[in-house]
């Protein structure tokens, strides 16, 4: 029987469908649970919004009340709601994945070669299984990429607002798609040194990416106030983490954690960070893919929290010169 993408999702789907239902039964049967700890914690402030209080009552809530929102019906439907939701986003991420591949005009078998390492992958599947929101950011983020390569501007740049608010990690990726948006990309020829910097491509993604990140932020920040911008903003610059993490900083910050050394290795961790995102937005970003894996690669490497959420696999496929090549890149959305 031949392998189609509608197969893929077909089989993708039963396999999370019967992830969630296992899980049902391990937690309530195996003192270990099958569903994440922040599984718990969302839902936990979907409760609180439902009652109309704070998601940030529940400790350790640390992002945008609009994920506490859309898992309200966790309350008022089932508890597997938001799982499913997570599952949705996962299959999305695939689809686009398809659609990314195919405007790139590579083989069928290619495309689902690409689609197969996302769709059917062990780790992408238990990590929606288990609700973690991870797909949800995922998806964004490849439909931002896949609207920017239909030269959808508006489109793309409304969902990589989004994509901001819902975790502030993807602010790295701007560079790289402004600088893509050259006399190349439009086939327009500037009058002039500084319509050619700030042409209408640049403006319009950066004015309507803007609008949408500020719109829902200060909706979030009229509901919820500072403990909002602290939680799904603030904490993660300074977030420390020495108990289950596996970066690179983490050893020297275990044994440095009270001294006034470990606020400056904090700050000085983001370095290597920022010189690897300049260098590549500045080389890369014609390949928007292998850029966007570079730079994502290079934030998990060198990210002084790095937990198992972060080890969330997101193919990105590209062309690179003639021959189709694949790309890896880590999700992290930790």
């Amino acid at each position: 029987m031949a392998v189609t993408f509608q197969l893929l999702v077909a089989l993708s789907l039963i396999l999370r469908l019967a992830l969630i239902a296992y899980g049902e039964w391990q937690d309530k049967y195996f003192a270990v649970k099958f569903t994440d700890v922040d599984y718990n914690v969302f839902s936990d402030a979907a409760k609180l919004v439902a009652e109309s209080r704070s998601p940030y009552l529940r400790p350790t809530y640390r992002y945008t009340p609009i994920l506490a929102i859309a898992l309200v019906p966790n309350h008022y439907l089932f508890f597997a709601f938001g799982k499913l939701l997570f599952v949705l986003g996962d299959l999305t991420s695939g689809w686009l994945l398809y659609k990314i591949l195919s405007l790139q005009q590579l083989p069928e078998k290619i495309k689902l070669t690409g689609c197969i390492a996302w769709l059917l992958n062990p780790l992408t599947a238990v990590v929606s299984s288990r609700g973690n929101a991870e797909s949800l950011l995922s998806t964004l983020l490849l439909a931002t990429i896949y609207f920017v390569m239909q030269k959808r501007l508006s489109v793309a740049a409304m969902f990589f607002g989004l994509a901001v608010h819902m975790k502030i990690f993807p602010a790295i990726y701007t560079l790289s798609f402004l600088l893509l948006l050259d006399e190349n990309y439009s086939s327009k020829r500037a009058g002039s040194w500084w319509k050619s910097i700030f042409n209408s491509e640049r403006v319009k993604f950066a004015l309507v990416s803007g609008a949408v990140f500020f719109a829902i932020s200060c909706f979030s920040y009229i509901l919820y106030g500072y403990e909002f911008v602290y939680n799904a903003y603030l904490y993660h610059i300074i977030r420390r983490d020495t108990r289950h993490n596996f970066s690179i900083y983490f050893y020297m910050l275990y044994l440095i954690q009270e001294s006034w050394q470990s606020s400056l290795l904090g700050l000085l961790a983001f370095a290597p960070q920022a010189m690897i995102v300049l260098f590549s937005s500045v080389y890369l970003h014609r390949d928007i893919s292998l850029c966007c894996f570079v730079q994502t690669f290079a934030f998990v490497t060198y990210n002084k929290v790095c937990t198992s959420q972060q080890l969330h696999l997101l193919p990105f496929s590209t062309s690179s010169g003639t021959s189709p090549c694949s790309h890896w890149s880590w999700c992290a959305h930790g």
